[in-house]
């Protein structure tokens, strides 16, 4: 559903567990070809994540990701929102048992690779 506040349009995404695995144990990833996005938590809303570091070496982590009980709002509904100016105009959206499910690659404060789950991955996804 797309709703629109004063100034901003928005995607909403609303989510249902019926996984059998605790809410708090739960992790979403929102991904692009290209970008990685970050849920704040404190918002609800999924914006392009830029890396903090600095230096010219690359370094593999795992990407910005969420659990699914973070997202609980006041009616008891998991939701969040997709910010469209952030033109996300196709992705991917994971949820595995793992925070470590998407790594990234990073140099500096720039995002080099995005590298989601293998199908080998030792977590669900």
């Amino acid at each position: 559903m797309s709703t629109t506040s004063a100034t901003t349009t928005y995607v909403e995404v609303t989510i249902t567990n019926k996984s059998n695995i605790a809410d708090s144990g739960l992790y979403l990833f929102l991904q692009s070809q290209t970008q990685i996005y970050q849920i704040d938590q404190t918002t609800k809303i999924a914006s392009v994540y830029t890396p903090t570091g600095t230096g010219t070496s690359a370094t593999t982590g795992k990407a910005p990701s969420i659990a699914l009980s973070a997202l609980k709002d006041q009616n008891g509904k998991y939701t969040f929102k997709i910010n469209q100016a952030d033109n996300l105009k196709s992705g991917r959206l994971y949820f595995s048992d793992s925070d470590e499910a998407v790594q990234i690659t990073t140099t500096g404060a720039t995002l080099d690779s995005i590298n989601g789950p293998s199908p080998t991955a030792p977590f669900i996804f």
